[in-house]
């Protein structure tokens, strides 16, 4: 004798197997319609940037984006840029290659006239002169310790208690050319000259090829993680 008891169970798998492509159909047709509620705003010269070429961006404590471009330091608050370019007592090159904020709040620009410093409204440009190993600035970076690092195409420095400290071939590394930079790791700070990744040890750069081998190429940008890891 048939057991009827199991006949609705049956029939509710079978109902449910003879759903699924639908219901699997309205899933994946409703998943675009999701993504349509987040908007991409785009800026351009139309919109207010000086140059569209950004090379770095950094959000400071008081909620401004910093943008360093070809055209200047930009500002921007959500609405309009404001342009900080070439002028009496603003950075003396307009081709800003990188952005770091200090943790007095002071911002840090890196450019192709030299390091310079925007505190309480006031720009200060750090060259040569002043301990830099080149006037030219590509990258900057801060360490754990709250000291900023800079790259050059001469070396790199270190700004610590006001004193600016190079770091250049004779101090281990086999390329004045620095291709990365890394300050903010647990393991200390690291860089690289294209295919070889350094890291500071006790005042000197140290090779670490068994991290890195040549073959692996370029290594063109370093970062360190929330969790200290590089």
């Amino acid at each position: 004798m048939k057991d009827k008891s199991k006949t609705p169970t049956i029939l509710s798998i079978l109902l449910l197997l003879a759903l699924l492509p639908t219901v699997w159909a309205q899933r994946t047709a409703t998943a675009p319609s999701q993504r349509t509620r987040y908007g991409v705003d785009i800026w351009r010269e139309t919109e207010g940037l000086p140059q569209s070429r950004i090379r770095d961006i950094v959000q400071t404590r008081n909620g401004y984006l910093w943008l360093a471009t070809d055209g200047g330091v930009v500002r921007f608050n959500g609405a309009s840029f404001t342009s900080f370019t070439t002028a009496p007592g603003s950075p003396r090159d307009n081709e800003a290659w990188a952005l770091q904020e200090d943790d007095d709040g002071g911002l840090w620009i890196g450019s192709y006239g030299g390091l310079t410093r925007l505190k309480q409204g006031r720009f200060t440009t750090f060259t040569k002169a002043d301990g830099l190993p080149d006037n030219v600035v590509t990258m900057v970076d801060k360490d754990r310790a709250g000291n900023i690092w800079f790259a050059t195409p001469q070396g790199i420095g270190r700004y610590a208690q006001g004193q600016f400290t190079r770091f250049t071939m004779p101090d281990g590394f086999a390329s004045h050319e620095v291709t990365a930079l890394s300050a903010n790791s647990t393991q200390g700070v690291f860089l690289a000259t294209r295919t070889k990744l350094y890291r500071l040890v006790d005042g000197s750069f140290q090779a670490m090829p068994e991290l890195v081998n040549e073959s692996d190429g370029q290594i063109l940008h370093l970062l360190s993680g929330r969790d200290g890891s590089l």
